[in-house]
């Protein structure tokens, strides 16, 4: 919290912070499920189609459709969650720039979902709540003047300086 802080500026800067940890807990796991299944895509493939292990009724559908998906996606998915991480901690620092990894780097994980695993694996709940938090972050940026010109430069001199 800068000293120049109003006490409103620091309520809002503390909402910020919560719902920016809230993205680095699912960004952070996201990041780690799609590297494990992209690396181990083989190995798990071959678990699920041998008959070695049963799975409940259930969840036989749900594993049918998952070896459909391609290797590829899952890695895809792992950077962009990873360029989402590094716009939530650049969001973190108050920097503009992490506003834009972040929305871009989320939108395209939807994008890449739809293109290479298909429609099925993204629900509407998934975009809702991915446009709930751009648009929130959006907001809460500029009202905490990140969006006003010149402002990411001081942030990021503030934070070398910083350290």
């Amino acid at each position: 919290m800068n000293s120049q802080d109003t006490p409103a500026m620091a309520s809002r800067r503390k909402v910020l912070r919560f719902v920016l940890v809230l993205s680095f807990i699912g960004s952070g796991f996201s990041f780690l499920s799609n590297l494990f299944q992209g690396v181990f895509y083989n190995q798990i493939n071959a678990m699920i189609e041998s008959d070695e292990f049963s799975f409940p009724d259930y969840f036989e559908d749900v594993l049918e459709l998952w070896v459909q998906i391609p290797r590829i996606n899952y890695l895809l998915c792992a950077v962009l969650f990873a360029l989402s991480l590094v716009g939530a901690i650049k969001m973190w620092n108050l920097q503009r720039t992490g506003f834009h990894f972040y929305s871009v780097s989320q939108l395209l994980v939807i994008v890449v979902t739809l293109l290479l695993a298909g429609r099925q694996f993204i629900q509407e709940g998934d975009i809702m709540l991915t446009l709930l938090f751009i648009i929130f972050y959006y907001f809460s940026l500029r009202s905490l003047g990140v969006f006003a010109p010149n402002n990411d430069m001081k942030n990021e001199e503030q934070t070398s300086q910083e350290e």
